[in-house]
């Protein structure tokens, strides 16, 4: 499923893992032309290979043009997080790929990534605390099969799929909220080879054989919706038989403890604690 040619969810291709670049061609630099060209178009700040259907690790990012003459977007082939903090912060996001809604994410509030340019060079983006920062992460999530969606929680993750079906069934239009970031924050100089995966990297005045497609995985966030539901609606069923007869049978001494713990559970979306606890209250009934 594809508007204006971004790729939204389910679509299975933004669920796979995207190939390493080997080598840079004239048809890898196509390709960032057209990204950057695609973002502005649909006024993104950040866009990976896959929303256009291109399984491979390139990526473009400027989050802070206000229009075409300062719109100068950064291309990272390859981009590996080579260090991040522990702090985690939230962070509300949107995304080009779901349209019409956005996620309050924690990521870390600190990322050092290290990728390719066009030429091959190895260069180091260092970013704390902005949009830069966030957008680093959530476009390399794309690069490894991963959207919103999975750094969710999952009642957190039901509510946004229910929420982004019933915008798309509205005809939601392609957005992402205008936000600002000072590049002055991200610190580049030239990096060292980091690892493997970078080994090799090279430019070539021919194209390289060989396209990358789409795989064979298959996922749908209707399904993940649709069996989220039904759990939630059995474990809720089942709590409240268990809880008239804990109740009766047991007062409220020991039953509100327990009850405590399965609303609490519930609630921050816990879901296998919250039937867990109710399987307890129903080992004491029996044992009672």
């Amino acid at each position: 499923m594809e508007a204006n040619g971004i790729v939204l969810s389910p679509d299975p291709r933004l669920r796979q893992e995207c190939a390493v670049i080997e080598e840079i061609t004239p048809a890898i630099e196509a390709l960032a032309e057209k990204m950057k060209k695609m973002m502005f178009e649909n006024g993104g700040c950040g866009l990976a290979a896959p929303q256009i259907g291109e399984l491979i690790q390139l990526v473009t990012i400027d989050c802070d043009y206000s229009d075409k003459n300062d719109y100068d977007p950064y291309v990272l082939i390859n981009p590996v997080i080579v260090e991040q903090s522990d702090h985690l912060v939230p962070f509300s996001e949107g995304c080009l790929s779901i349209p019409g809604i956005s996620c309050e994410i924690e990521r870390p509030d600190h990322v050092v990534v290290e990728a390719y340019d066009l030429d091959a060079n190895l260069i180091r983006y260092e970013a704390s605390g902005d949009l830069f920062c966030v957008c680093l992460q959530h476009e390399i999530d794309h690069l490894h099969g991963n959207t919103m969606f999975e750094r969710l929680k999952p009642m957190q993750r039901l509510k946004a799929v229910k929420e982004y079906q019933d915008d798309l069934a509205r005809g939601a239009r392609l957005y992402l909220p205008v936000l600002k970031h000072s590049r002055c924050a991200a610190k580049l100089r030239a990096g060292r080879d980091v690892g493997a995966q970078h080994r090799g990297l090279r430019c070539s005045g021919s194209v390289r054989p060989g396209a990358v497609g789409p795989g064979m995985g298959v996922f749908a966030d209707r399904c993940f919706a649709e069996r989220a539901a039904f759990i939630a609606a059995l474990s809720l069923v089942l709590g409240i038989f268990v809880l008239v007869e804990l109740l009766l049978r047991m007062g409220w001494v020991l039953g509100f403890p327990l009850l405590f713990v399965a609303v609490s559970a519930l609630v921050e979306g816990r879901r296998s604690l919250c039937v867990l606890s109710l399987w307890v209250r129903l080992i004491l009934l029996c044992l009672r």
